[in-house]
């Protein structure tokens, strides 16, 4: 988010609220009904990894 022009503040606020809150954990049904399997994050970054690699 810095990286995007997020002030200092505002990337901390968001991740305080984040880390300190499981809201939007809840994997709905929306998943499913575009055609996917829901993934787990551990998934999904294994999917994703060369994209955060340098």
């Amino acid at each position: 988010m810095a990286r995007y022009g997020f002030p200092p503040e505002v990337v901390d606020a968001i991740m305080q609220r984040t880390l300190g809150s499981d809201r939007g954990a809840e994997v709905l049904p929306t998943v499913e009904k575009v055609g996917r399997r829901p993934r787990t994050f551990a998934e999904w970054a294994g999917a994703h990894v060369a994209a955060f690699s340098g």
